[in-house]
């Protein structure tokens, strides 16, 4: 009979075929490393745990016909231990459709995690979450903008061919006229305090674990797991140069820290941020800075509600939609916390990591 099990590294291969026939992209070379990179996040990653499977639906003649990946992370609030669990690389056959994602999706929340986590959910899986009991967190489905070089940024939104041989001079030249004209909008004046060329991993993790957020919901990191994280980003050649900045003050304290991904088409993404002792205008300005020097045409990333007064004070820009981020609980204070943007979720935590 068709339904759901665990998940096996005898499957693999089966997946990698659904996953072809499913989806049109992959940043893998080919079906052998597609085929690993399932086998490293889904067994062999550093949360591993078998109370926490992946799922596989099997259609009526056993064959693997819809998969569901589970990730969990552990997080906590205050002092107590939250299980949290993510979820990523649903898909189900065409032919299958309808009833298998909902046995996958019913299977997983079924489970012993006190709060699961999707961030990369389209309009179907939003309904079929939301219809299971899930909550569209809209703290974390928005998204900031930061324009760094106006005319370059305005001729990409067109989408015009032209830009490498003849329109890039011109917008260059432009922007240039630009951060004259409005040196406080488009040209990041370079801040007091001084930058690293490197993150000290062990100590950041140090200061993530001693952070006192008695109402955060917060993630649970050591240095094996974080390090583990920034490796598989690193790997990920659509996200181009990954680089790992610590800010500190003229006595060489810190004041934060932040990774950004430097892509091909010249868009900076955030992958985490973070600021100490209320210093997030040094740290996003001292980011802004820095993306303006690798010239970065914008700077983007997901919206950190510790930020928020940077974000108002600068008047970004932003955007609320798909993907959409969708939490679910049996706990009410842990939808509370997602609620009032009391969480810290940044791109390391749930799904935008991954390459699959």
């Amino acid at each position: 009979m068709a339904g759901v099990r665990v998940f096996r590294r005898e499957d693999i291969p089966a997946i990698v075929r659904l996953r072809r026939k499913v989806f049109n992209r992959t940043e893998q070379p080919n079906d052998e490393g597609l085929g690993a990179y399932y086998q490293q996040i889904f067994l062999e990653n550093p949360w591993r745990n078998e109370s926490f499977p992946s799922f596989v639906y099997e259609d009526r003649r056993g064959v693997p016909a819809g998969f569901l990946g589970v990730i969990p992370r552990p997080m906590r609030l205050g002092a107590h231990g939250v299980r949290a669990a993510v979820s990523t690389e649903f898909m189900v056959d065409p032919s299958e459709r309808g009833t298998a994602g909902f046995q996958l999706l019913r299977s997983f929340l079924a489970g012993p995690q006190d709060v699961s986590i999707s961030d990369r959910a389209n309009p179907p899986s939003r309904r079929l979450l939301e219809h299971l009991g899930g909550m569209t967190a809209l703290w974390f489905s928005l998204c900031w903008e930061r324009v760094l070089r106006p005319f370059e940024y305005a001729v990409g939104r067109l989408g015009w061919r032209g830009i490498p041989t003849v329109t890039r001079p011109l917008c260059r030249l432009l922007d240039g006229a630009a951060t004259r004209i409005l040196p406080g909008r488009y040209r990041e004046p370079r801040p007091a305090a001084t930058v690293t060329g490197s993150l000290d991993r062990r100590a950041i993790v140090a200061h993530l674990s001693h952070v006192e957020a008695t109402d955060w919901l917060v993630p649970v990191y050591d240095e094996a797991s974080f390090c583990w994280l920034l490796e598989r980003v690193a790997e990920r050649r659509a996200l181009g140069r990954v680089e790992e900045v610590e800010v500190l003050d003229k006595a060489g304290g810190r004041i934060g820290w932040f990774i950004c991904a430097f892509g091909p088409d010249l868009r900076a993404e955030v992958v985490h941020m973070a600021a100490c002792d209320n210093r997030h205008r040094d740290v996003f300005d001292h980011l802004c800075y820095h993306a303006w020097q690798r010239g970065a045409i914008v700077l983007s990333g997901r919206l950190d509600p510790q930020f928020v007064p940077c974000f108002a004070e600068d008047r970004l820009h932003f955007t609320l939609g798909e993907p959409w981020t969708i939490v679910h609980s049996r706990r009410p204070e842990l939808l509370a916390a997602f609620q009032r943007g009391k969480v810290s979720l940044s791109r390391l935590d749930s799904e935008w990591w991954l390459g699959f």
